[in-house]
């Protein structure tokens, strides 16, 4: 376990953007009111995410709303165990949580909520976090939850359903050279790539399966993406109105194989 494995952790993060840090795709008058909602008035949510819980996460009857949490990355990958089945492994995860446990047997009486660790791959840092492994690995969860849709709407009729995703990955640059790209990443170059970094909620590949769900809204969390060497920064957070026919208007077709994270 880590603390984001907690949801209720993912919201208290989320509470702590600011509001220089926070986006709205289409400024909507329903993007507006999620946004007041979920970041002002949150005393109004029933928090739902036990392990035994139905779907979804957290709803408010008094705003008619209701969400589910998810978390994405890039470094999952899929393995083959010696006894020949296939299954998913995020070496990164596993890390991570024998970080975890190495500090508690050190510190007991310290909250896992307090503990904050970042693991480093082994080897070939893009052979581990690459755009295909986020991109699969995004559409895998996005899927999970779907699946999740119509049982919440049973449970909570005339409510709006939305996805709060939080994206764990770092920033992803897009390059002009095919090459650099594809290259293992050397310090010492300079490389040529857009001043604007990859955006997710605005990637054609990523949000197409949301805006075919029954889904009202998405709200992305990316609080990993600041690169200090790009002129523009994406947001923190950003409330998207997907009944909105002006948010599909910001899709665009990355180039895969251009993409990497530096």
């Amino acid at each position: 376990m880590g603390r984001l494995d907690n949801e209720e952790n993912i919201i208290k993060d989320m509470h702590e953007v600011s509001r220089s840090h926070t986006a709205l795709l289409t400024s909507s008058k329903f993007e507006k009111m999620l946004v007041s909602a979920i970041m002002k008035e949150w005393p109004k949510w029933t928090t739902n995410n036990g392990h035994s819980s139905e779907p979804p996460d957290f709803f408010s009857r008094d705003h008619k709303l209701m969400f589910d949490v998810m978390r994405i990355n890039d470094s999952e990958t899929i393995t083959t165990t010696k006894r020949g089945k296939v299954v998913y492994y995020n070496l990164i995860l596993k890390k991570e949580r024998d970080y975890i446990r190495e500090i508690q047997k050190s510190f007991p009486n310290v909250s896992e909520d307090n503990i904050f660790v970042n693991a480093a791959p082994d080897g070939d840092y893009d052979k581990t976090h690459n755009y295909q492994n986020y991109y699969k690995h995004a559409q895998k969860v996005f899927s999970a939850h779907i699946e999740r849709i119509p049982r919440c709407r049973e449970l909570h009729p005339g409510s709006k359903m939305g996805f709060l995703v939080m994206d764990e990955t770092e920033s992803y640059l897009q390059h002009k050279d095919i090459m650099d790209a594809a290259a293992p990443y050397d310090m010492n170059k300079v490389y040529q790539v857009l001043s604007v970094p990859h955006i997710p909620f605005v990637d054609e590949r990523f949000m197409r399966c949301l805006f075919e769900a029954d889904l009202e809204f998405v709200i992305w969390f990316m609080p990993y993406k600041h690169n200090e060497k790009m002129e523009v920064q994406p947001p923190v957070l950003c409330f998207i109105d997907l009944t909105d026919d002006k948010a599909q208007a910001y899709l665009r077709n990355y180039p895969q194989y251009l993409m990497r994270r530096m």
